[in-house]
């Protein structure tokens, strides 16, 4: 008998493990209580096992009412509410169930309780495939007795079910379970410990289950046997502090109860993003604000960074409706463009309905030409009624609402569009959110470290025919252009004045989305000791991002403290595509956006699986994928939104120490990489017009579209080829410093090559740096279109003349195999690495990173499998580097020979390469500023180099002179870098000789 008894208990066993390691957790409880002892010490595992010191079996628990679990060393501690009188009132919890569990064959249940009331009775309420809307339920006696205590009981025992109505048979599966711990009330102050339960098939098998051990509860990683602190950083990286591990993004607190935080920490996360409840009193409701704060503190003192998540949802801007509350002058308007075509003898009618204001102006195309209509012709405010001759088309533009549907109140994706060009809208928006956070958290707030901004929008997606506007705007184009808008322009016309119109219109609709919208957030955040954060919206395609805020995203996302990205999947062939929403190319623009800027933090919403990407079967090992990409790419900041909980808690907490051990090694470094690629947003917002470039079917064929898929072809071969580029933009462009080496030095980084690929359109004062640039010895690529005008039609000259003084620089028809294998004629790596396999090159992608004092060499797998690679150092170093590998936490001492180090690296993960012997950030610091020759440069060009401010050195050397006031092209700090005035370093000048330009790091 004791023999089968084992047999039996290993086949279970067996399968007891094969579920746990794939299905959700479930809990059971049974009728009949065995006290400890009572059984033979045989135990015999059940078919279905829920251990409850484990977290994710806790968090799986869901319904819970009037009580809260929360998970302990020894099991599920139940903290009951006190509903009055010191009472809970009827507190119960519904347990997660496995896919399928067969009601018929597993119906008996053993749950493992410990509680100090013995004399209340507890029922199992249950569903099954055939229970319809009926709720059975078996009643259960507590065991007198302090120790732990089994229950027993056979579930769909028909001669002791209650409440079973009309339900007569129990068959098919499991569908509910909920405990009642007690019937109706019970003493509030109650402890109850739930240790498992398990689901079996016999009785006899589920007695044994009081001789149940706990596997234990985890959360130490098993560390090589490495002597850390002996390495650089040794020991942080083998235990990263919570600073550089990722954040979760919950949605509010229902009470002061710090369970969640604990569960955020046993998962290995560092901080948390929340708000006030979503609610119908969003905002307005002071305890919840008193709530958020008290859970903050807690998590403040568990050493864990807070954001807050600024809207009911998304897109942010709106306050859950509240900002148009007695604002209807706030509400989102656009031009629509109206085309009504008709026969001859037929009158042209048209009349403001619905969302319309007002009609702006109507032209009449017949046999007499195009022309503009009066109120003499029959137009008035609302309605226009005109005849024509012969054939006709009717282009009527026409004021309107952007939010078409019906407003309810209740329902965020309802609402209408707040005007977020509109100052007065956003500060409305401000006072409303994050002044109130700061008023009614008190104290709390002053640890709160950003506020989340969510892809805040103009309210015109997808509006074919539609473009954004605001009260004034007519007037402001004018004053910035000096001309009158000619609004046919925005929607049509392929000549040079129309598609100039168009580009700086959107430019203007971007710049005053930047000052109403994202400069005035975060100068309110920076004012009250907080940073601004967030996203905005498709990142990653420049025709997404005229239509959605105008364009100028590098200006846009750069004003924000820490800028931010999204991502809707994680995995390496999705984030290097350029068919899928959320990729490297829209990553890069926005850390390029940062480094330009001399920012050294990026955020990623990182949200592994919205567009259910990940693999079943190795969900870990894709996250890990995403963040070896991602991290390379220049993320710094992780904020997880993870709704399909496609983790378990070692899965998160590997991934969190693995997010920590690369932010570790990376603290404080730089990105070295020398190729720099022209931002030609211009070129793409002139060849974008309202009827054709929304995202329509439509676009697809428009030249904008195709200019911009080619641009993101390139930039991702550019990534494949091992060239970490940065974006620079025309304003960056602009205010860059040449240095004498042949460096063009913007922020954070210092370029010997820019490529510009298919731009047409740029200002005179960046071609003139370029002109510059190329003089020191610096190389411009062009690739597909050369630059022919400039932002103003009075600049096209001087781009022509640019171009002249350009001419023989390398160009390319396209970005083919040529271009890229020329590439490393111009720009030089640190460190060539081949993979062993030459069929494997492309499954590498390498960054160049420095600290003050060491050189390190980012390499990034995204192979499937384990492969090796060779890396040789360009200047022909030998000798001793430091190779970590993050996600193992090894840390070994190898030698780069003549030959090369030899680096294996397993699937999809990181090794960084750490040599001491190394430039460190001399590529930063290590320049004097050029001097053009002034016999054969123009007056024209040294202006633009030397402006806004200059000051001449007694050798002769000119240097910027940063003094606070911004020119148009400036940040308002007036900071300047290695190179410009955007970045974060400033110009010093050397004992006696030229002018040194440095970066000045940020504490």
């Amino acid at each position: 008998m004791m023999k089968m008894m084992k047999s039996r208990a290993r086949r279970a066993l067996a399968l007891c493990v094969a579920v746990v390691l794939c299905m959700p957790a479930c809990v059971g409880v049974m009728a009949g209580i065995l006290p400890v002892g009572a059984a033979e010490e045989v135990y015999v595992a059940p078919a279905y096992l829920v251990d409850f010191t484990q977290l994710d079996n806790v968090v799986a628990c869901s319904g819970a009412y009037h009580l809260t679990p929360e998970r302990g060393d020894d099991g599920m501690y139940i903290r009951f509410t006190d509903s009055g009188n010191g009472l809970c009132d009827d507190p119960y919890l519904s347990l997660a169930l496995p896919g399928s569990v067969d009601a018929t064959k597993y119906h008996y249940m053993a749950l493992l309780v410990r509680t100090n009331k013995q004399d209340l009775r507890g029922e199992l309420r249950f569903r099954t495939d055939t229970t319809g809307n009926d709720y059975p339920c078996q009643f259960f006696n507590y065991e007198k007795t302090d120790d732990w205590q089994l229950i027993v009981i056979d579930i769909t025992n028909k001669s002791t079910v209650n409440h079973a109505g009309a339900a007569s048979k129990f068959e098919g599966s499991f569908t509910n379970l909920r405990l009642d711990m007690f019937n109706n009330n019970c003493p509030a102050d109650t402890e109850y410990v739930i240790k498992g339960y398990g689901l079996y098939d016999n009785r006899a098998d589920a007695e044994t289950f009081i001789h149940f051990t706990p596997t234990t509860a985890g959360g130490s990683e098993e560390l090589p046997d490495v002597d850390y602190a002996s390495f650089w950083r040794g020991e942080a990286f083998a235990n990263p502090a919570n600073s550089t591990r990722m954040r979760w993004v919950t949605y509010g607190f229902e009470s002061e109860n710090t369970t969640p935080i604990d569960n955020f920490l046993a998962q290995g996360f560092g901080g948390v993003v929340s708000n006030v409840l979503f609610e119908k009193n969003y905002l307005l409701n002071d305890r919840q604000f008193e709530i958020v704060g008290a859970v903050y503190d807690y998590a403040n003192k568990k050493g864990m960074t807070t954001w807050i998540y600024d809207e009911y949802q998304w897109p942010s801007g709106k306050a859950f409706g509240q900002v148009l509350e007695g604002h209807d002058e706030y509400q989102a308007t656009g031009i629509a463009h109206r085309i009504i075509q008709g026969k001859v003898g037929e009158t042209a009618t048209y009349a403001c309905s619905g969302p319309d204001i007002r009609i702006v102006r109507v032209d009449i195309d017949d046999k007499n030409g195009r022309r503009t209509l009066t109120a003499d012709d029959g137009v008035g405010e609302r309605e226009v009624t005109f005849t024509p001759e012969g054939r006709w088309k009717l282009h009527v533009y026409v004021l309107r609402y952007s939010y078409e549907g019906v407003e309810d109140r209740n329902d965020f994706t309802t609402l209408r569009h707040v005007d977020l060009l509109n100052k007065g809208a956003v500060a409305r928006f401000i006072e409303l959110t994050h002044q109130r956070y700061k008023d009614k958290m008190g104290e709390s707030f002053t640890n709160v470290e950003a506020f989340f901004t969510d892809e805040p929008q103009l309210g015109n997606r997808k509006m074919t025919g539609y473009a954004v506007w605001t009260p004034g705007l007519e007037e402001m184009f004018k004053d910035t252009y000096g001309y009158e808008l000619d609004i046919a322009d925005l929607y049509e016309g392929d000549d040079a004045d129309a598609m100039r119109a168009r580009m700086q219109y959107l430019s203007l609709v971007a710049r005053l989305f930047k000052e109403a919208y994202i400069d005035q957030i975060s100068a309110w955040c920076e004012a009250n000791g907080t940073a601004s954060s967030g996203h905005l919206l498709f990142e990653e395609c420049m025709t997404d991002q005229i239509e959605t805020y105008g364009g100028d995203f590098l200006q846009l996302i750069g004003g924000m403290t820490i800028p931010g990205v999204d991502l809707l999947h994680v995995t390496p062939d999705r984030l290097l595509s350029k068919t899928h929403i959320g990729n490297a190319v829209g990553t890069r623009y926005v850390v390029s956006a940062a480094k330009n800027q001399g920012k050294d933090r990026v955020m990623v919403e990182y949200n592994p699986d919205a567009a259910g990407a990940l693999s079943d079967t190795a969900p870990l090992t894709d996250c890990i994928a995403g963040v070896t990409l991602t991290r390379l790419l220049g993320t710094t900041d992780y904020n997880v939104i993870n709704p399909q909980m496609n983790l378990k808690t070692d899965g998160y907490r590997e991934l969190n120490t693995y997010v920590g051990r690369l932010n570790t090694l990376l603290e404080g470094a730089v990105e070295c990489g020398e190729l720099a690629v022209f931002y030609p947003i211009a070129t793409v917002q002139a060849y974008y017009d309202a009827d054709n470039g929304h995202t329509t079917e439509t676009n697809k064929r428009s030249k904008a579209f195709r200019l911009d898929s080619e641009y993101q072809q390139m930039c991702v071969s550019l990534l494949t080829s091992q060239y970490l580029y940065t974006v620079i933009d025309d304003v960056a462009l602009q205010n860059a410093t040449v240095a004498s080496d042949g460096c063009l030095c913007v922020g954070d980084g210092a370029y010997r090559a820019i490529v510009l690929p298919m731009t047409q359109y740029i200002s005179a004062k960046a071609m003139e740096t370029l002109v510059t640039f190329r003089a020191a010895g610096g190389t411009v690529i062009f690739v597909g279109d050369t630059p022919v005008y400039g932002l103003t039609a009075d600049e096209d000259a001087r781009v022509a003349a640019a171009m002249e003084k350009l001419a023989g620089s390398p160009t390319y028809e396209e970005a083919d195999s040529t271009f890229l294998a020329d590439l490393s004629k111009y720009v030089s790596r640190r460190a060539s690495v081949t993979a062993a396999k030459a069929d494997r090159q492309k499954a590498i992608l390498t960054g160049d990173f420095s600290t003050e004092d060491r050189d390190i060499l980012y390499l990034a797998s995204i192979a499937g499998s384990e492969e090796a690679f060779t890396v040789q150092y360009t200047d022909g170093y030998t000798g001793k580097v430091t190779v970590y590998y993050p996600r193992s936490a090894r840390i070994e001492v190898a030698e780069v020979t003549a030959d090369g180090l030899s680096v294996t690296i397993p699937a999809y993960e990181a090794a960084l390469v750490v040599r001491e012997d190394a430039k460190g950030l001399a590529h930063l610091t290590g320049h004097t500023a050029y001097v053009p020759d002034t016999t054969e440069e123009t007056t024209e060009v040294e202006t633009a180099v030397t402006s806004p401010d200059t000051e001449t050195a007694p050798d002769g050397n000119v240097t910027e002179v940063p003094d606070g006031t911004a020119t148009e092209a400036e940040p308002a700090d007036g900071k300047t870098g290695c190179a410009s005035v955007m970045g974060g370093g400033m110009l010093l000048l050397m004992a006696g000789a030229a002018y040194v330009l440095r970066r000045r790091r940020e504490d």
